[in-house]
Parts: C-alpha cells; structure tokens; sequence
C-alpha cells in the first residue's frame, strides 16, 4: 500500500481561519498504523503509574490475564492509537512503546506535568494546591528528550520542595520544542485563574502558551459532570475563537468502567490520607473511565472538531521509545 498522505482538518470551535495540513498516516520509526478520520483518541489517559490515580494496567499480563488494560480496550474499541500520561512520571513509556505496535496501536508519548503558573508571585508564600496541570506529548524525538529534561529538572530541584514537584513557565519555555501542550482543562493554568475570576491573566496566560507552542497548542475540554468544567467550558471556548487556538476533547481516563470507581476514589483518600466524606478532599468522577469512541463524539457531539483534532494531534506525533 502506497504511503499517501492524508490532509486533516485544523479547526476550533466557530473559526472562521482554517488551517490545512498534509501527514503521513500514522508511520512512527518504520511502522505504519493507519488512522480513521472518523475515530477518537484518548490523549490524557493514566495508568496505575499515576499512583493513587489511576489503576489501569497498561497491557495484560500473565498475573492477571482478564483484567483489563488500555491496549486491551484500544483493541475492542477500534482505537488507532493512545496517550498515557502519567502524573509527574514516565515510567509506562517503555511498555506502552514495546506493547502497543504489535497491536496495530500508535503509542504516544506523553506526560501531565505541575506547572508553577505564577511568574510574578515569590515561590516561598505559594502552596502545593494553586500549582497547575498541562499534558505534554512527544511529537518527535526532540519532543522525547525534552520531557526527559523537564522530569530531570522536577525531581532535581533544590528549592521550594513545599510546592511538590513541579516546573517553571520559564523552565517549560527553554524546553517546548518537538512537544505538544493541551491546556489542562479546569486544572491548567489557565482554568485555574479562570476559576479566581482573573479573566484577563487568563487571556495573557493564552498568550502566553502560544508564544511558546505557536500551532502545537490546543485548548482542552473535558465533561465528566463537574461544577468547574461547566463553568470555565465558556470562556475556554471564546478564548479559542478569539484567539484562533484548536480544543480537543479528554476524558482525564483514571479507570476502566464505572463499577470501578468506587474502589479507585476509596484507594485516592486512603493514599491522599483524607476521608471519602471529606468535602474538601480533591475527587475523580464516576464518568472518568476509558469511554469508547461512539461515547466520546456523543458526549461532544456539538463540538466535533474537539473530537476530530483528536485524531489531528495523534497524525503529527512520530514517536516511540526503542526497546528492542
């Protein structure tokens, strides 16, 4: 089969610029995995890696044959390709790079990185909880030796260990390229500020990124029924119009079905060391699971270009971690 290129659609919600794009179908290192226009691709999944997090096995193993995994559900689902993005850690990169192609499955390499968003606020009178989340992906690479760079810089930080581990915007900027930036969604910088009704350090935050990422960044949405995603969804969306910035839909996958949630929000208090009844306590949602693609382009089904630019995103990255 001849290698023609496919030409994907760069669009956000009600723009009237469109930007065209000519790819490759989906050939990383040799391999070719070939990627339906008309599919989804969760690009911010967490594997048991995300400890606390997530409980999802990566692929089957021997010890537990019929639990399953996210190769698995990629491979009942019809799913060309998928992102694990593990909180702080790459630590499934190998085997999702090792597992996935011999499944016919594009892996992407990815990670959901803490930023310190607050360039201007001294370090010292700031808390671990007003720290933010952006996803990272590995478009080549150069992409991979940057997400490299940035958990070296993390974890070998000599100040300011009270904010966890986290990286600077300015850290971030020294080392974007070859990487693809979805905004975070309600937990991102800028749904943060959004949340503290700081509009326009919302607006610059936007700025800000694409000043950093130009075309490689995306406005992320998520719906999995809470009070901040409905409220910050508006201004995500205006932002992206305003601005001419491509959204893509998530589902911030933790679990496998929803009978598995109970169990995963119970094993989050007892590692968080807080309480179920807790009001305060952060939670994950029952709806974050790994949904199929026809639950996806329903459940976004007003805004199909956030499940199209899905597909965009998994035809510009072309890498995977070498094991053999």
């Amino acid at each position: 089969m001849s290698k023609a290129p496919v030409v994907i659609p760069w669009s956000s919600h009600g723009m009237t610029k469109k930007k065209r794009e000519t790819r490759p179908e989906g050939i990383v290192k040799g391999k070719k995995f070939i990627i339906m226009e008309n599919s989804f691709v969760h690009l911010r999944v967490h594997s048991l890696y995300s400890v606390g997090f997530g409980t999802l096995l990566i692929s089957q193993n021997k010890k537990a044959p019929k639990k399953p995994s996210i190769i698995s559900f990629c491979k009942d689902f019809g799913m060309p390709a998928v992102a694990i993005t593990d909180n702080n850690l790459m630590s499934g990169t190998s085997e999702l790079s090792d597992k996935a192609p011999g499944s016919g499955i594009q892996p992407i390499v990815g990670v959901v990185l803490t930023l310190n968003h607050h360039e201007r606020a001294d370090p010292k009178i700031l808390r671990e909880n007003q720290m933010s989340k952006i996803v990272l992906l590995a478009q080549n690479h150069e992409g991979y030796v940057n997400l490299c760079k940035l958990s070296e810089i993390m974890y070998m930080r000599h100040e300011h260990w009270h904010l966890g581990a986290h990286i600077t915007m300015e850290e971030l900027s020294k080392h974007a390229e070859g990487l693809i930036c979805l905004s975070g969604g309600h937990n991102g910088p800028i749904g943060k500020v959004l949340l503290e009704n700081q509009n326009d350090f919302a607006s610059d935050l936007a700025e800000k990124f694409l000043s950093i990422f130009k075309d490689r960044f995306y406005i992320e949405l998520s719906r999995f029924g809470l009070d901040e995603q409905i409220k910050t969804e508006p201004f995500f969306l205006k932002l992206a119009n305003d601005k001419n910035i491509p959204i893509v839909a998530t589902n911030d996958v933790c679990f496998a079905a929803p009978e598995n949630y109970e169990a995963t929000d119970a094993l989050h208090c007892v590692l968080g060391q807080t309480k179920v009844i807790s009001p305060d306590r952060a939670r994950v949602s029952v709806e974050q699971y790994f949904k199929s693609p026809d639950e996806m382009v329903e459940l976004f089904s007003d805004l199909p270009e956030a499940i199209e630019n899905t597909i965009q995103i998994a035809n510009r990255c072309a890498f995977m971690v070498n094991v053999k």
